[in-house]
């Protein structure tokens, strides 16, 4: 930072105002995280300054294997047509993979193993799409922020202050998430999320 800058204060997430089970960032409000309400072109939440840059799509359990099976071709071209300029595109999935893996009641006919598959290879070149897969929406907004808070720090150059309670916070900071197992989840997934 140069002398007599301020420190950013916080950042302005962007949520989709046509998103039907919208996640709460309340949480993450004393780190300046504020929400705003906007239509976006490509997905259910941004970054405001950085709408183009940041994609973050989100999808129930259901949405995930009807969009991977019969909205292939719609979501894959969302992702080369208007995704394709976006730094950091990010899939939740309301789920964990573990419930990714087995057959799937309201959809008989899809294949879990295909849907893990195509998730995998969403991760790998050209797509480069971050999947996080929870059944906690209190984890998934927490990978969220922190997702949104390394974007613009690496973006604006390392900015300190406020990045450091999210990059690193300590257990006070974690007590709204202590039941959903986000101590574990700061540098390993937790044991439930894990496939075995």
């Amino acid at each position: 930072m140069r002398k007599g800058e301020k420190e950013p204060t916080g950042f302005t997430i962007i949520e989709d105002s046509r998103e039907q089970r919208p996640l709460d960032f309340s949480a993450f409000t004393q780190y300046g995280v504020r929400v705003e309400h906007a239509k976006l072109r490509t997905g259910d939440y941004s970054v405001h300054g950085f709408k183009r840059q940041v994609v973050i799509e989100r999808k129930s359990l259901q949405d995930c294997v009807s969009t991977l099976t019969h909205g292939r071709a719609r979501f894959t071209r969302e992702i080369y047509d208007r995704a394709a300029f976006a730094t950091l595109k990010v899939l939740v999935v309301e789920a964990s993979w573990a419930d990714l893996s087995r057959p799937y009641p309201f959809a008989p006919g899809a294949n879990p193993e295909s849907i893990v598959n195509s998730l995998f290879a969403l991760m790998l070149p050209p797509t480069n799409v971050h999947v996080f897969c929870s059944p906690s929406r209190a984890l998934i907004a927490w990978y969220i922020v922190k997702a949104c808070a390394m974007f613009i720090h690496r973006a604006t150059n390392g900015s300190a202050g406020m990045w450091r309670a999210i990059f690193a916070p300590d257990a006070a900071d974690l007590a709204p998430f202590a039941n959903v197992g986000v101590r574990a989840s700061l540098h390993h997934p937790p044991a439930s999320e894990v496939m075995s």
